[in-house]
């Protein structure tokens, strides 16, 4: 187990980093979610994979086992692996409830807020201020910025894209695998990936609608600015507005991906496949048994021949068949023949074809006058009837393994005897006969080569001329359908490409104008409003600045008539004086 947990960690290591070095900041976000996932699956199902290599048995290699370290291993009983296994199944059981707990929250939050359905989707409306986020056909949004329609436009394009392209399903699929391999690292890191490309994918489907991505941008801005709650840690599962990462996704609209770019970087798959698979699969090396070649001979008779086979068989058997049995001559090429066909019949054949001819035993062969007396094999045995026992084939094979034992070692014992012929007798007649049967056999081989080389051009010449008159017609057919197809494909193309323009014409004609209409007017009324609000402002300010001055103008007009009349009574009083002094 820890073997297959290291190779299946090193595999998706290997693809996370080429991902991450290659296809991270890429514009082919489709492609990347395939391969995300699928990089999951392969990493898991590589250590699985053994490849046999077959060797040839060799005596010299023999296993040597230390019987004391086999009974030192089972007195002693390792506890290791039990507590290992006692740890993994906790972390299981605490990550599956985690799971569950999680996947149940967000059920209840559906059953128990308010729900409004609007085509497809489901808009679940909370009370919370939180971030708008998706579970599959749910839509989470907030109520008063609902009600009030102060979620933009963009914003709930691109949760109705998390939505439709389904990607709850890919967070739920990584989500189960990280309540199994919860110790693995690498199982997080390959999440935030998903989820990241989800994101990616819900841009590039805003930006497809034909919003300007300078607008979107300041849209995904004012969401990051802080003025949200973020999402709770228990609804992880959800999809929602990445604002951690929003470099990363503005850089990635700007980008470019080229086709080439893109089968280049798919071409340099294949090889990382390949290494993968080689390193990090299981290798088993068989040792091939020993095959005797009389058991391979044995089996072969049991062979099914063909109907040319069979159709020869019953030629020859049938011209032997008809001649009588006191006066029966054949041929020793084919009393072979006859023989090698009966023997691949089966046993259905057999008894459909005509049966083996009973001939005569064969005459002694002249014995040499050698030193040596050689030694005369036993016969084969007759062949098989056609209604045979178990027992009886089992007997016929073994009378054959002993008749072909036989064969050979009189095959050697009449060669180390023409050995010692030859040496004895090589006299001029023999050294001219053996000259005249060298240029027999190459005469033969000679003739045998030309007939070869003959049929094989008359295969050539019968195959050109073949091409010359059918081929060359259905070559023609074949390309004339290929031509018919692709223009078809081109026309259906551009109709469907017109009928699309001509629908866009249609429909800004008709509805796109009352939208812009409407949208200019409600601007309009967004101005006004603004100007009327800012000139109620003015007025209040220049109304407050009245009524301030006015009250300081009263104030100090009151202290000047207290001051005037002050100094009015002192100069009253100051006369009243002088007149005194003058009376």
């Amino acid at each position: 187990m820890l073997v297959y947990i290291l190779k299946s960690s090193a595999c998706l290591a290997v693809f996370l980093i080429f991902y991450k070095l290659f296809l991270e900041k890429e514009n082919m976000h489709f492609f990347k979610r395939f391969y995300l996932i699928f990089s999951v699956i392969i990493a898991l199902c590589i250590p699985f994979i053994t490849f046999t290599q077959y060797l040839e048995a060799s005596s010299e290699i023999q296993p040597l086992i230390n019987k004391s370290l086999i009974l030192n291993s089972t007195a002693e009983y390792n506890y290791l692996p039990t507590v290992l296994w006692s740890i993994y199944g906790i972390g299981v059981f605490v990550f599956g409830i985690l799971f569950l707990k999680n996947l149940f929250k967000i059920l209840y939050i559906i059953k128990q807020n308010i729900k409004v359905k609007s085509n497809r989707f489901t808009n679940v409306l909370l009370q919370n201020l939180v971030i708008p986020h998706t579970f599959f056909s749910y839509i989470f949004l907030n109520k008063h910025k609902f009600e009030t329609h102060q979620i933009p436009k963009e914003v709930l394009l691109h949760e109705e894209t998390h939505a439709i392209q389904k990607h709850s399903l890919d967070i739920l699929f990584i989500e189960i695998l990280q309540v199994i391999f919860w110790f693995n690292p690498l199982m997080y890191v390959l999440k935030q990936s998903i989820k990241l490309n989800h994101e990616f994918l819900a841009d590039k489907a805003v930006l497809n609608k034909g919003i300007e991505t300078s607008t979107y941008q300041n849209i995904l801005l004012a969401f990051s600015s802080g003025a949200l709650q973020p999402l709770p840690k228990t609804i992880g599962m959800a999809n929602a507005i990445n604002y951690s990462l929003i470099k990363k996704r503005f850089t990635v609209m700007k980008t470019k991906t080229s086709k080439q770019s893109i089968w280049i970087r798919s071409i340099i798959l294949l090889p990382l496949l390949a290494i993968t698979l080689y390193s990090f699969s299981d290798k088993i090396i068989v040792e091939k048994e020993k095959i005797n070649l009389e058991e391979l001979e044995v089996t072969t008779l049991q062979e099914k021949a063909t109907e040319k086979q069979v159709a020869e068989y019953n030629a020859l058997a049938k011209k032997y068949n008809e001649q009588p049995a006191d006066n029966k001559v054949i041929k020793l090429e084919d009393l072979k023949r006859l023989e090698y066909i009966y023997h691949l019949m089966s046993d259905t054949q057999k008894k459909n074809a005509q049966p083996f001819p009973n001939f005569p035993p064969p005459p002694a062969p002249d014995v040499p006058k050698v030193n040596e007396v050689k030694e005369i094999a036993p016969p084969p045995p007759p062949p098989l009837p056609n209604n045979a026992t178990p027992e009886q084939k089992r007997k016929y094979k073994e009378g054959y393994k002993d008749a072909q034992v036989a064969a050979k070692v009189l095959r050697l014992k009449t060669q180390k005897g023409e050995l010692v012929k030859v040496r004895e007798l090589r006299s001029d007649e023999d050294r001219q006969r053996i000259k005249i049967e060298r240029l027999a056999h190459r005469e033969a081989q000679v003739a045998t080569r030309v007939l070869r080389n003959k049929e094989q051009k008359e295969q050539l010449v019968r195959v050109r001329a073949i091409r010359s008159d059918e081929d060359r017609e259905k070559l023609k057919t074949e390309r004339l359908v290929h031509r018919k197809a692709q223009v078809t494909a081109k026309a259906l193309k551009l109709k469907a490409q017109k009928e699309q323009l001509v629908r866009v014409r249609v429909i800004r004609s008709d509805e796109d104008r009352e939208k812009l209409k409407t949208e200019r007017l409600v601007y309009i009324e967004a101005q006004v409003a603004d100007k009327v609000l800012k000139l109620k402002a003015q007025k209040e300010q220049l109304i407050r600045v009245k009524e301030i001055r006015l009250k300081e103008n009263k104030k100090r007009l009151k202290e000047e008539k207290k001051a005037y009349k002050k100094a009015q009574a002192k100069e009253k009083a100051q006369k009243r004086k002088s007149k005194k002094k003058d009376n």
